[in-house]
């Protein structure tokens, strides 16, 4: 059977209702394809795949390849494939989970999924401490040779993925609708960037909406793809702890970066870490962690560009960079921490904005950068 027969099979029947990953997993392990399985009688469909006769009527009634070839056609039209579970492209480590999808369909570079993967997720509102978290670790993390995985969502998903294509483009967003549904509207930017320079990637057929339901499903594939899943940020109840949580299933490493003692933000973090994630301060801790995997290019923190280096600061700077701690900061109470002239703080504070040791927000307040 060709390989484009087989995919337009595979999408036939993933359309009919009630059938799931349990029964289009045993078209593998059948000695022949059932190729004109929708003109078997219902007795044979119930003994070929093992189902229902409820679902074998369905099968019966709405198994369409002429339905596969319009979703086929349009992913192709947009420069996409349909990975089957077979497929030698397929993702060795999202094999080794827990009811793995039996067919995804992806845009872009599919090369990235055999590239050592950690995913990079939080809040979907996140604090200003957590988004720069999320864009530093994951650019460094891209720029060492991992690939960031996320789920493209609003927060702490948007962050990872801008960080990621800031450093070498690696990354891969999972979607928990169709390939082709962009949600949120705001990362539609990011969405076409990734289609370009990284790979898309869904369970869901193009023009299938999300709904809530799909986002656990969608987390496993994120934690699946992955060596281990960092958390930026996040709350105690959240989706963010529901893919640690599948992570911790899977065998997988979880890394908590902690936060404020004081912010509801952060508490799902510090659980995580009191039940044994992980705890990072830096996207090198993460690295440290995976010597093995890449010995030829893990660099030195002290020659990457995100470094710190005190030698390029004057000793008012460090001084000033010292009174501002990394939670929001009124430009009244540093001051009042380093008095000086307004004129003279102002000269100070806009230096170390220049040299990207603290970033200005609306207020305005100030949020350190660097260590």
């Amino acid at each position: 059977m060709k390989q484009v027969e087989k995919k337009l099979f595979m999408i036939a029947l993933s359309q009919v209702e009630d059938v799931g990953r349990l029964t289009l997993g045993r078209i593998y392990d059948l000695e022949e394809f059932p190729v004109h399985l929708s003109a078997y009688p219902l007795q044979k469909i119930q003994k070929v795949l093992y189902v229902t006769e409820h679902v074998a009527r369905k099968i019966k009634e709405q198994f369409s390849l002429s339905l596969a070839e319009e979703i086929y056609g349009k992913l192709k039209e947009k420069g996409g494939d349909v990975l089957l579970f077979d497929d030698p492209r397929y993702s060795k480590r999202l094999k080794q989970i827990y009811d793995p999808p039996q067919l995804l369909y992806g845009i872009g570079n599919f090369n990235l999924l055999s590239h050592y993967s950690i995913a990079v997720i939080g809040s979907r509102t996140p604090t200003p401490y957590g988004r720069n978290n999320a864009r530093t670790f994951a650019k460094y993390l891209s720029k060492v040779g991992f690939c960031v995985v996320s789920g493209l969502a609003r927060g702490i998903d948007g962050e990872a993925h801008q960080g990621a294509l800031q450093g070498s483009g690696a990354t891969i967003g999972v979607l928990g609708g169709g390939i082709d549904q962009i949600f949120p509207k705001e990362n539609m930017a990011i969405y076409y960037e990734i289609m370009q320079r990284g790979l898309l990637l869904s369970e869901y057929p193009p023009g299938k909406k999300p709904f809530p339901k799909f986002f656990p499903e969608r987390n496993r594939i994120i934690s699946g793809l992955s060596l281990g899943t960092l958390v930026v940020e996040s709350a105690i109840r959240s989706g963010t702890n529901i893919t640690a949580d599948a992570a911790l299933e899977q065998g997988r490493d979880v890394f908590a970066i902690p936060g404020s003692i004081h912010s509801s933000r952060s508490a799902g973090c510090h659980h995580l870490i009191l039940e044994g994630a992980k705890l990072v301060q830096h996207p090198q801790d993460v690295v440290s962690h995976y010597p093995h995997y890449l010995p030829e290019i893990l660099p030195s923190f002290k020659n990457d560009d995100n470094a710190f280096n005190s030698e390029q600061l004057t000793f008012e700077e460090l001084e000033v960079l010292e009174a501002i701690g990394w939670e929001p900061i009124s430009f009244e109470k540093i001051s009042q921490r380093f008095p000086l002239p307004s004129s003279q703080l102002h000269h100070l504070l806009l230096s170390l904005q220049v040299k990207k040791c603290i970033e200005r927000l609306p207020g305005p307040s100030y949020l350190r950068l660097k260590s």
